[in-house]
């Protein structure tokens, strides 16, 4: 069965199918819905090039001491996280031209701790590395052929910020290198929009949601 819901989804992306950014609070039983491809399902974590970014990523952050210490939350709670990533991905917003930025902020940052007691560095990384791997996917860029280098590119936008940021010895820096990283990588791509920015707030959304599943 999961094999051939992988191919209608295939399927659909070869066929110019509209992408819906569909609803971060129920997840569909297929990613093919009525001829949409619906960011919120849980199959588009199987993609093999998804895969291949989120494997990747997480190859990147073992063997980089200051990656490890990048997503390492485990120290504080999960509304901490979302009150310290607000600021920032707020920020992001404004520069994408978002207008509803308090409300896409809000959807970036509310399933935090709604589905979360405590944090830890691989879901922090899960979250992250699969939240930016579906991204590129659904705009059309990420397959299998790429994903190795553009995993290892996002993970040296990380590794350069966070150096940077180190030095400064503010107490946020993790925040901030995670969204600063993020940002530069999706303009490397040429891809900083308002369509962009709302169905990232959609996807890092469901990914909270979804790591909560496993």
């Amino acid at each position: 069965m999961t094999g051939i819901r992988t191919i209608l989804v295939l399927l659909s992306i070869l066929q110019g199918v509209k992408i819906s950014h569909g609803s971060s609070h129920d997840l569909p039983v297929f990613p093919v819905i009525e001829g949409e491809i619906n960011i919120t399902s849980k199959f588009l974590t199987y993609i093999p090039s998804v895969t291949i970014f989120y494997s990747t990523c997480n190859d990147a952050v073992l063997s980089s001491q200051i990656l490890l210490e990048l997503f390492d939350f485990s120290h504080i709670t999960p509304a901490e996280y979302a009150k310290g990533m607000h600021q920032h991905i707020m920020n992001a917003m404004k520069a994408a031209q978002v207008t509803d930025t308090l409300k896409q902020t809000g959807i970036s940052t509310d399933n935090v701790a709604k589905y979360h007691k405590t944090l830890s560095l691989p879901l922090v990384l899960r979250v992250n590395a699969y939240t930016t791997a579906k991204f590129v996917f659904l705009k059309g860029i990420l397959n299998e052929q790429n994903a190795v280098p553009l995993a290892l590119t996002y993970a040296s936008f990380l590794e350069k910020h966070a150096k940077q940021c180190m030095k400064t010895g503010s107490a946020d820096w993790r925040f901030k290198v995670l969204m600063d990283g993020f940002y530069d990588f999706v303009a490397s791509l040429h891809l900083v929009s308002k369509e962009s920015a709302c169905m990232i707030a959609a996807l890092i959304s469901n990914e909270w949601k979804l790591a909560s599943f496993s």
